[in-house]
């Protein structure tokens, strides 16, 4: 499972968890989120997701990969 943490005055906060199943490029990743909150709360926020073997971090709606 890849877990899905926002961002919210200085702390991640886990917002829910996402399949790699059926999500599993990067785009469908930022599609997962947006179902979960929205499109605007995406692209004015920070998420991260951390799954085993990738950590991912969107910031305003772009992808920061490490």
């Amino acid at each position: 499972m890849m877990t899905i943490y926002k961002a919210e005055n200085g702390v991640w906060n886990r917002i829910g968890e996402l399949s790699p199943v059926d999500y599993d490029t990067d785009e469908e990743i930022a599609k997962g989120i947006k179902k979960l909150e929205s499109s605007y709360l995406f692209n004015h926020h920070d998420y991260m997701v951390k799954s085993v073997d990738r950590t991912i971090h969107f910031e305003n709606g772009k992808i920061q990969e490490f």
